[in-house]
């Protein structure tokens, strides 16, 4: 039984979350889950893939925060930069690295490629300057980022900055309707970029309602890309008469060029992933609010600058509301990672496979804390069941394959990997595979040679959702490492163990609603 293909080399660049706040269930289950799951996925498969992000510490709402907390903006990303590891670490979500671009290790090469992406840009020929009057509130600030609110041009919603989250879309500042009124207003300078109106979209893994936001951005803007932007916080151009900061959203490129070359590193390669003629195949995260400053970016430089390529794939992301209203740090409506896991004690594993069961690719998501706790303890008891009290009735002897168990087992591995595969990525049916194997499970008797192959079957087909009892389980059995499809047919090379360390207490949904603070309002 053959399971894996010719080997392939990943660099997988995630979301970079603005440093302003701890990680919740929203955040979790978009891009970070994703890009885990489908990691783990092609390393298991035989492939070789790296996870590569860090922290957006430039983003407007950085100051935000540090208004609240009375702390500077630096102090306030190098805070939530460390608490956001912490809580990737408590998800199991995989980074090779992490970085935060304010650190001394990092800063001086983040800005290096903040600056030749811009003098390559206007090399290319394919940027232009565009007077603006931005207003000012009572203290001078401008009205730009966070400070500014109001209804989006295009869909109505209410927006705080530059894009939409419900509809993904991007605009300028004096475009935003019925924004609060400035008590002074002034011209600024800022450069943009030139979109290219046809780009290769196709077979990325993009729908076609993504598309479709990217070319209706190109005709609302006359294709044209912010890259700079006025603010107080933000990454000095150097050059006032382009604009005063770089914007962060376009220049997510630049900082994705250098985590290739950190990829590149960790692969032990001198050629950076996005270098035109590599073989490295990549892949983008995001939400969908992201669509414009990811697309856009990456199509225009790319189109101009011929020594880059684009993502090969993009894993696009709707958001997921909790209790049926949109996860807010601001008024305690979350369920935040450190707390779910760290306070009430729950599995990650198992948290993380009720996330990946919510199909978030076409339209927004639920958490709904009722359906969760019923998943999570309904879970825990096929897991004490079917594998923790099913460990001492082992029979001695495994050494025959289950044919039976053999050939549903690759049936359900196609068709994992067919949901696993980043062109069409849809891990909420891939996890549908784990569901098949357990009702597999509980129609055999631990006391049956098949039963050792089932459990090893479980522990493969778990293991891009639940890799902390995949990886337990695995080495119950007498093998190494972590699961992997080659190894599925082999015999254990250590003795198995007739004993797994896992206590899943029963989950409470009053200890999440009442102890991390979600709110029904």
């Amino acid at each position: 039984m053959s399971l894996t293909t010719e080997k392939k080399t990943y660099v997988l660049v995630s979301a970079m979350p603005t440093p302003n706040g701890r990680l919740h269930l929203g955040h979790i289950g978009g891009p970070f889950l994703s890009m885990d799951i489908l990691a783990r996925h092609l390393k298991m498969s035989g492939h070789r893939a790296v996870i590569v992000s860090g922290t957006d510490s430039y983003d407007s709402y950085v100051t935000w925060q540090a208004e609240r907390e009375n702390l500077t903006p630096l102090q306030i990303c190098n805070k939530y930069h460390e608490q956001i590891a912490s809580d990737l670490s408590s998800m199991q979500i995989g980074v090779s690295k992490f970085i935060n671009p304010l650190s001394l290790q990092w800063s001086g090469t983040y800005q290096q490629w903040h600056h030749k992406l811009l003098g390559q840009l206007q090399v290319a020929g394919i940027t232009q300057s565009q007077s603006e009057t931005i207003g000012l509130d009572s203290e001078g600030n401008y009205l730009t980022g966070w400070r500014l609110a109001g209804q989006c041009p295009v869909c109505n919603a209410s927006v705080r900055g530059y894009f939409c989250e419900d509809c993904g879309a991007h605009f300028r500042p004096e475009e935003v309707v019925n924004s609060q009124q400035p008590v002074g207003k002034k011209s600024v300078t800022n450069l943009f970029m030139e979109l290219p109106a046809q780009s290769d979209l196709d077979n990325r893994g993009l729908d076609e309602s993504i598309k479709k936001i990217y070319h209706n951005y190109i005709s609302l803007q006359k294709g044209l890309l912010r890259l700079t932007s006025s603010s107080e916080w933000g990454l000095s151009t150097g050059k006032p008469s382009l604009g005063d900061k770089f914007f962060n959203y376009p220049f997510a490129f630049a900082f994705a060029l250098m985590l290739g070359e950190v990829a590149g590193q960790v692969l032990d390669t001198t050629k950076n992933p996005f270098a035109h003629d590599s073989n490295v195949t990549t892949i983008s995260a995001f939400g969908i609010d992201n669509t414009i400053p990811v697309l856009g970016s990456i199509l225009g430089i790319t189109a101009g600058v011929k020594q880059y390529k684009q993502f090969d794939y993009y894993l696009v992301n709707h958001f997921l509301n909790l209790n049926g209203s949109k996860f807010s740090t601001s008024r305690r409506h979350a369920i935040w990672a450190d707390d779910i896991v760290n306070k009430i004690g729950a599995s990650s594993d198992i948290v993380r496979l009720y996330l990946s069961t919510i199909d978030i690719r076409t339209a927004a998501g639920n958490v709904d804390t009722e359906k969760l706790t019923n998943f999570y303890n309904k879970t825990a008891q096929w897991i004490e069941t079917l594998v923790v009290q099913a460990l001492p009735a082992l029979p001695d002897d495994n050494s025959q394959v289950d044919s039976g168990i053999a050939e549903y087992f690759a049936t359900l591995v196609e068709g994992q990997t067919k949901f696993l595969d980043p062109g069409q990525f849809q891990p909420h049916n891939a996890a549908a595979a784990i569901d098949h194997w357990v009702k597999l499970g509980q129609a055999l008797s631990p006391i049956s040679e098949a039963y050792f192959w089932w459990l090893k079957g479980l522990a493969v087909l778990a293991y891009p959702f639940m890799p902390r009892l995949s990886e337990t389980l695995w080495v119950t059995l007498g093998y190494t490492d972590v699961p992997t499809l080659s190894n599925f047919e082999s015999l254990p090379t250590l003795p198995v163990k007739r004993y797994m360390p896992i206590n899943l207490k029963p989950l409470n949904q009053a200890d999440i609603e009442l102890g991390i603070g979600v709110t029904t309002t």
